[in-house]
């Protein structure tokens, strides 16, 4: 039997957190690299961990659509732009990649990986 007066509180993560946060680190190592190491092999690596990215906050935008649902299917509008955004960005980002991938085939400067975009849409599941 529990003799302390204070409830037992469990600290409950709205659906999706966890992904966000995983995404918003992984956003974070690969800007990194980016930004430090040169080498198109690098490159490579930063963008394929951006994609990742991309894919989680693809999930974590599916799980807070689900949670927050106003009826049974119908979703708020501002969940609704997050998972409009979160495939766009994930589009772009492979486009993106797959022109890194030529520029690194044919040997030709690099200069932009294909991370950018989910650098934002990531900061929404953080609110």
């Amino acid at each position: 039997m529990n003799t302390d007066s204070t409830p037992v509180q469990v600290q409950q993560e709205k659906a999706g957190t966890v992904e966000a946060m995983l995404a918003g680190r992984l956003l974070l190592i690969s800007s990194i690299i980016v930004n430090i190491i040169e080498g198109d092999n690098f490159l490579i690596l930063a963008s394929m961990i951006s994609i990742a990215a991309g894919f989680l906050t693809i999930k974590a935008a599916k799980l807070e659509a689900v949670e927050q649902q106003i009826a049974p299917g119908v979703t708020t509008f501002a969940n609704g732009l997050k998972l409009i955004g979160s495939h766009v960005g994930i589009a772009v980002s492979l486009i993106l990649f797959w022109a890194l991938l030529i520029e690194v085939s044919l040997r030709q400067p690099v200069g932009i990986a294909a991370g950018p975009t989910f650098a934002g849409s990531t900061g929404a599941f953080m609110v």
